[in-house]
């Protein structure tokens, strides 16, 4: 118990207090979603205008085989997409499936009169890339990064003014109000990004 035994009620209590006042009041709010579709794998334009889903340009690749037999190639209805590729603008490339990587076979059902099943592999087959040309591409992008940093430094420019060195000191004197006596506090110093401490600064301690 607090003392005196009836305090006054913080901004704290107060705010709790109505948090839970409002929660009694709720009513229930009936939801036009359906709950046994959460996620729509094939949205139409409009879905997409509506919902205002951020829509990143694709190019999309189908890798296609006939899986007719050899007296009737040729036919659209033995066409079968084996693998789906797709590339955004922001570089990011898709493959559906994925690659097998050591696992066991796809399998792909045919829907003709005998219906036959089809084990399908995916593997990357690229050739890996030579250390010469992977120290030229790293040259390249450290070149670009560089020009964009001194783009950007052009821009700012150098006019600024010289941070001044602070030290933070904080002292406890006294604490009231808790359950236990002989408390202390153990405290930890954060520093943000871009700011630095000399080494024999401590950066947590203990207080009395």
């Amino acid at each position: 118990m607090l003392i005196p035994a009836q305090p006054t009620p913080t901004f704290l209590a107060e705010r709790m207090a109505n948090v839970r006042h409002r929660r009694q009041e709720r009513r229930p709010v009936e939801s036009n979603v359906p709950k046994y579709r959460l996620i729509t794998w094939e949205p139409s334009e409009e879905f997409i205008k509506n919902s205002h889903i951020i829509n990143t340009p694709v190019q999309t690749m189908y890798i296609m085989g006939d899986l007719g037999p050899s007296g009737k190639l040729g036919l659209k209805e033995n066409e079968y997409v084996l693998c789906t590729i797709k590339a955004d603008s922001n570089g990011v490339i898709t493959i559906k499936p994925d690659f097998n990587n050591n696992r066991g076979a796809y399998r792909l059902e045919t829907q003709g009169e005998k219906r036959e099943v089809w084990r399908l592999y995916l593997e990357n087959a690229s050739s890996h890339i030579h250390a010469e040309e992977k120290e030229r591409e790293q040259r390249m992008y450290r070149d670009l990064y560089t020009r964009h940093k001194d783009y950007l430094n052009s821009l700012v420019g150098q006019d600024f003014e010289m941070v001044r060195i602070a030290i933070l000191i904080q002292t406890y004197v006294s604490a009231q109000g808790y359950e236990y006596d002989n408390l202390y506090v153990h405290f930890f110093l954060d520093l943000p990004n871009n700011w630095s401490s000399v080494p024999f600064h401590c950066l947590s301690g203990v207080t009395q």
